[in-house]
This record gives C-alpha cells, sequence and structure tokens, in this order.
C-alpha cells in the first residue's frame, strides 16, 4: 500500500511542477511574447547573436521547448532561415539549464516562503484590474506551484519507504552495468518524452538526488536523455510544415544526439573524476551537482558545436531534401571583402565598389522580380504553390538587402564628394524598396494558402485581369531598373506614365469585380482576395516609382516628395496671387 501512495505522491508532483512551469512559460510568454518575437524576425547572420537571443528567450519564458517550437513557426514562415534557426536551438539549450536549478532550491529553508507566496499570486490574478498585475500574479502563482510539486516529489521518497529502497536498487544496478548508461539515457528521454518536458525530467531527477534516490552517476545519463526527449515536440509541431520547418526541428534533435554521442562514452570512463568535480562544486550536495552538470553540459556542448553551424545545416538539409533542391548557402554574388580592398586610398578601388553594390542591388531587384512572379502564379493556381522556393527566394532577398546595407554603411565612411554621398543616400532606401517588394510575394503566397484552404478560385474574367495588371507591373519593373541602371532622368516620364496606366487599370478592375458581385458572377470570399492583390500590385507599383525617382531625389518615397513639393509651390503661388480687403 505504502508504494501505491508514494507513486500517488510521485505522479502529483510532477503534475503539479508542470503545471507550475505551465503557469510561468504563460505569464512570462505574455509579457515578453511579443518583444521575443520581433527579436526573432530581426535577428542577424551573427550565430553567437542568434544563441544569445535563444538562450535569453528561454530564460525569459522559462520553457526551451516553446522557443524550439517559435522557431519551427518562423522557419516554417520564411522570416528566419536554417542557419539562424540552428543558433537560436542552440543558445536555447543553454537557457533551459536555469530551471534545473529550482529542483536543487526545493529542499532548502526558504523554500516554504516560496510555496506560501502563492497566496499573493492567487490574489493578484483574482483582484488585480490591471492585465500587468494578473500577469505578475500567474508568474508568482506559478512558482509557487513549482515548489509545491518538489515537495510532493520528495514526499513521494520517504526514509524507510519501499518505493525509495526499489529505486535505489534499479539505479545503482544500472550505473554499475556497463550498458546502464544507455539505458538511463534510454529511460530519461522517455520520460521527457512522454510529459513533453525536460525541466520536469531534468528537476525530477534533481529532486531525486537530493533525497538520495538517485546516485549522481545515474543521474548524468537520465538528464542527457532528457535533453534529447524534449526534441519530440518541435518535431510534433513541424508535422506539415514547410521543409525548413522541419529541418529546424530535426537540427534540434541532431544536435542532442550528436552532444550524446560525444559524451556518452567519455562520461563513462570518467565518470569517477567527474562526480568528484560536481560534488566539490556543488559542496557534497547531489541535487545542486545534477543541476551543475546539466549547464556544464549543454555550455560546452555549445561550445564545441557553435563553430559547426553551417556544416550542421547542410546534414539536416540531406536528411530532409526537397525534390531537385541543391543546398546553397546564403551568400552576396557581386560583393565581398577583396571589392572593397583600397576604397579608403583609391579612386579606381571606390567606383568598383560602387558598381559591385549596384550590381548586387540589380540582382536582389530581379530575384524579387522573380519571387513575385513565382508568389502571383501561386494566386491564379492555389493548388500549385511552390511554397519552398518562394519562401527560399526571400531569405536571399533578406540576406543580400542586410549583405548591401553593411557595405553601404562601409562606403559612407569615407569622404566623397556631394555626388558620390547623393548616391549613397539614395541606394539605401532603393535596396528598402526592392526589400518591400519581395515582402509581397509572402503576402501573395499567404493569399495563395488561405485560398486553398477556403477551396477559392477566381473566375477567368478575374484571372485574365489579373494576368493583364500583372503585366503592367512588370514592365514597369523592367522600365525602372533600366533608368537607375542608366541614371536616364529624361526617361522619368515614362515611369510617370506607366504608374497612371496601372493606377487606371486597377480602378477598372475594381469596376468590373464589383460588377461581377452584382451578377453573381463571383462570390465574396474570392473578393476579398481578388482585392488584396490588386492593392499588392498597386503599392509594388509605388515601390518601383521609388526606385526609378532614386536618380533625381535621395530622401526616400521619391516620386510622392515630389509631388508634395509640387504642391507646396503651387500652394505658395495661389497665396501671393490672393487679395486681401
Amino acid at each position: 500500500m505504502d508504494i501505491f501512495i508514494s507513486i500517488c505522491f510521485l505522479l502529483a508532483g510532477i503534475a503539479v511542477f508542470l503545471l507550475g512551469i505551465k503557469l510561468i512559460s504563460n505569464g512570462l510568454e505574455k509579457g515578453a511574447g511579443k518583444g521575443i518575437k520581433k527579436m526573432f524576425a530581426r535577428i542577424g547572420d551573427n550565430r553567437f547573436a542568434g544563441a544569445g537571443i535563444g538562450a535569453g528567450a528561454t530564460v525569459t519564458i522559462q520553457s526551451s521547448t516553446a522557443v524550439t517550437v517559435m522557431v519551427v513557426g518562423f522557419a516554417n514562415a520564411g522570416v528566419i532561415t536554417l542557419l539562424q534557426a540552428t543558433a537560436i536551438i542552440m543558445g536555447a539549450n543553454v537557457g533551459t539549464t536555469f530551471t534545473a536549478f529550482f529542483g536543487a532550491m526545493g529542499g532548502l529553508p526558504i523554500a516554504p516562503v516560496f510555496m506560501m507566496s502563492g497566496i499573493v499570486g492567487v490574489s493578484m490574478m483574482m483582484f488585480g484590474k490591471k492585465p500587468k498585475i494578473k500577469i505578475i500574479g500567474e508568474i508568482i502563482t506559478g512558482l509557487a506551484i513549482v515548489f509545491v510539486g518538489m515537495n510532493l516529489m520528495s514526499g513521494a521518497f520517504p526514509r524507510d519507504g519501499r518505493l525509495r529502497s526499489g529505486f535505489q536498487s534499479v539505479f545503482v544496478a544500472l550505473s554499475g552495468n556497463p550498458v546502464g548508461p544507455l539505458l538511463l539515457m534510454l529511460i530519461g528521454a522517455a520520460f521527457t518524452a512522454t510529459v513533453q518536458s525536460s525541466t520536469a525530467a531534468t528537476s525530477m531527477a534533481v529532486v531525486m538526488a537530493t533525497e538520495g534516490v538517485l546516485p549522481l552517476e545515474a543521474g548524468i545519463f537520465i538528464i542527457l536523455g532528457a535533453n534529447i526527449g524534449t526534441c519530440l515536440t518541435a518535431l510534433v509541431a513541424s508535422i506539415g510544415a514547410s521543409k525548413n520547418a522541419k529541418r529546424a526541428a530535426l537540427t534540434h534533435l541532431v544536435y542532442n544526439i550528436i552532444g550524446a554521442i560525444i559524451f556518452l562514452p567519455l562520461l563513462w570512463a570518467l565518470r569517477s573524476q567527474t562526480t568528484w568535480l560536481l560534488m566539490t562544486v556543488s559542496r557534497g550536495s547531489e541535487g545542486w551537482a545534477a543541476a551543475f552538470f546539466h549547464l556544464f553540459y549543454n555550455i560546452l556542448l555549445f561550445a564545441l558545436l557553435i563553430g559547426f553551424v553551417g556544416p550542421l545545416t547542410k546534414l539536416v538539409t540531406l536528411m530532409v531534401p526537397s525534390r531537385g533542391e541543391v543546398f546553397e548557402e546564403l551568400r552576396l554574388y557581386y560583393i565581398d571583402d577583396k571589392v572593397f580592398e583600397g576604397v579608403y586610398t583609391n579612386a579606381e578601388a571606390r567606383e568598383a565598389a560602387k558598381t559591385a553594390v549596384l550590381n548586387e542591388i540589380k540582382n536582389m531587384a530581379d530575384l524579387a522580380n522573380d519571387n513575385i512572379e513565382r508568389a502571383f502564379r501561386a494566386v491564379l493556381n492555389p493548388n500549385a504553390i511552390d511554397k519552398e522556393k518562394i519562401i527560399s527566394n526571400e531569405q536571399k532577398i533578406n540576406f543580400i538587402n542586410k549583405g548591401i546595407g553593411r557595405y553601404l554603411v562601409r562606403l559612407s565612411k569615407d569622404d566623397y564628394s556631394d555626388e558620390d554621398d547623393k548616391l549613397l543616400n539614395s541606394l539605401h532606401h532603393v535596396v528598402s524598396d526592392i526589400e518591400r517588394i519581395g515582402d509581397h510575394a509572402m503576402n501573395f503566397l499567404e493569399e495563395a494558402e488561405e485560398m486553398r484552404e477556403g477551396k477559392i478560385t477566381f473566375s477567368e474574367s478575374a484571372v485574365s485581369e489579373l494576368k493583364e495588371m500583372r503585366r503592367l507591373v512588370a514592365e514597369m519593373h523592367g522600365l525602372a531598373l533600366e533608368i537607375f541602371g542608366t541614371r536616364d532622368r529624361e526617361r522619368l516620364d515614362e515611369v510617370t506614365k506607366m504608374r497612371r496606366a496601372i493606377g487606371d487599370k486597377k480602378r477598372k478592375l475594381n469596376f468590373k469585380h464589383i460588377s461581377r458581385l452584382n451578377k453573381d458572377e463571383c462570390n465574396v470570399e474570392a473578393g476579398v482576395h481578388f482585392y488584396a492583390v490588386v492593392s499588392s500590385l498597386e503599392n509594388i507599383r509605388e515601390h518601383l516609382t521609388n526606385v526609378a525617382y532614386s536618380i533625381r531625389n535621395t530622401k526616400g518615397a521619391q516620386y510622392e516628395r515630389l509631388k508634395q513639393l509640387s504642391r507646396e509651390k503651387a500652394k505658395k503661388r495661389a497665396t501671393k496671387k490672393k487679395v486681401y480687403w
């Protein structure tokens, strides 16, 4: 009977602990979730910065699983690249080690104070009027429940309990068996996959080590397994997602398996030295020693593999291949450090660098136009979406955008002529406009996916009209880039006429679509997507106008700025002619 009661205490403790972690995670995510998502969206290409964001996000919301699932979602949406996702996941593995110390703190005299704080948290949740107060109350309540859960888990192992002696016998036997470490690792992985929380598994190992139930030699292998078991949630989240999302989830698993392969034999061979070192650091406390092992192991694994982000990315790409895809690392096509050698001392080098930047911008514009065409075709035929290629192109565009920006800053550091300064200023705005053109491909992709899910299609007349407007925008793209390349101001009137023609086409399309709706030739759902596509094409027109007029104005939103100046001049003339009586 006492075994049954002990098992009940253990399971209840695990359940309460998980609930506490969930409350803490939810509260912290409500308070900081949007900021974390913005950080992910703006992450650069520095792997250490990415790892820092991953670690910081995990410490903030107390869940490496939640962070990893976020990463999979962003990879699926094309917001971050697989290289960036890999760095974030590596950092998240380090960030999750913080929570394991809760388990070690459960045996401290201050633990009852933490449990008692739950009354404060519940009061804030129930009676707090401001959302922030309720969020803080949720976090405090979660923290209190975590300590209650650990107390329940500890209560499952009384000094004279049969469950305690049974666990001790099993773990001692496994610790001395040559295949024991592997079995212990599998136990840790299986338990973590079941409860979907490495925090719970690790904290339970720490609590059991604190109570003397789990020998430290066995605990370190269970913690190794917990690192692997936590990957299951991200793998499940990637089901049905893009290839890049699947790769991001698989990266988490491969990363931890590589760690186990490296450290399992080392820890087995050096188990005596390892336990001595951990016990020395923790001053004889096996619970704290287990928590410190979790921290040291993940930091050491990160230090060993952070330099192999590229090869790791290539490996998972080979494991999850796309039809006809060849792995291509993101790169700049015309710019590199060699091109910029001597730009501060040599006029010819400066000219060569400017030419390289202009070529890179044109390449970026061509890539954006290609992506717009692919995504536009997906809107017309939602059942034939080339989603992976569109997302891949968007990642390339974003990478090139950041690369050009960095090199433009380098060029701007020298003392150039006024004409060169104007060129460099305009190029910053041109790159921004082209990047925004590329973003509209993702808008088209979103429309196409919604249409496919809702089984919505355009009528033949609507398809024909959209194709005609897209043809005009494509012609304007070629014209704007040609004027941008030749710097021929005399041809700007052609852009103005093309812009006007697209505006006229938009108005005609809207009238015709209203007519189709009135005649029941088209449904309202299709109409929503029709207007969204037309609006995106119109916005692309504005960005192309800016690109062309950048040769004449360097302050961004070029065409609109010219119109504003024209209106201001007309207003001044009208004011001068006004007669006051």
